[in-house]
């Protein structure tokens, strides 16, 4: 039987083996017993034989796009659920912890000067305008980070609101932009970086600092 169809395609030889089988009795009784060939009338069907190729094959191509679309997307998600971890993680330490209450004091100490009160003593090399250079470049650096990664499209914009979503992102705006300023002046880069941080995330939460309790407990 599969000599009959020569080099047809796999579907037409089914389709071949089915007419057969399905007209051998009437075959028999039409011919006296000798079943006519049927490859011959099945040239009919070659156009629409050739088009069910066609669109196996386009099937099976769209299908394999998309299955490896997913997989793509299955990796990505777990390579940026890594890279949070990653760079979270200096967010979550102590060192990070004691600045952020370090600049939350001089804040509470000196509510209206306090940035004022930093360049004066950094200046002048005190072991205190030190220590607050050392905490202001500490949160800095974390979130000035993050913008830059935003800017030069290393991160998404979603990621890049998962990495602010912290209370120190209060602190930044609040405390730390102003030391930068009174050390380094308003420059035009540094501002830059200030509104893109703002337009991925202007505040957290309800834009308190969040450790009052931690400092008066």
């Amino acid at each position: 039987m599969l000599r009959q169809y020569g080099d047809s395609s796999y579907p037409k030889m089914c389709v071949g083996i089915a007419v057969d089988r399905f007209l051998w009795f009437p075959c028999r009784l039409a011919k006296g017993g000798a079943c006519m060939d049927w490859s011959s009338w099945l040239k009919v069907f070659d156009p629409w034989l050739d088009g069910v190729n066609v669109f196996a094959s386009v099937f099976a191509a769209i299908s394999a796009f998309f299955l490896g679309l997913i997989a793509l997307r299955r990796q990505n998600n777990t390579t940026e659920a890594d890279f949070y971890l990653q760079f979270t993680a200096r967010y979550n330490t102590l060192r990070m912890h004691e600045a952020l209450l370090v600049l939350y004091r001089l804040k509470m100490s000196k509510p209206d000067d306090f940035a004022h009160h930093f360049i004066q003593e950094f200046r002048q090399g005190t072991p205190e305008g030190l220590r607050l250079d050392q905490a202001r470049r500490l949160v800095n650096r974390y979130f000035v980070n993050i913008a830059e990664m935003r800017r030069n499209r290393l991160i998404n914009q979603k990621l890049a609101r998962m990495l602010c979503n912290f209370q120190g992102l209060n602190i930044f705006y609040k405390i730390v932009v102003p030391m930068n300023q009174a050390k380094y002046g308003n420059q035009q880069e540094h501002s830059e970086i200030y509104q893109l941080l703002r337009r991925i995330k202007s505040r957290f939460s309800d834009g308190s600092f969040g450790l009052v309790d931690q400092v008066e407990g």
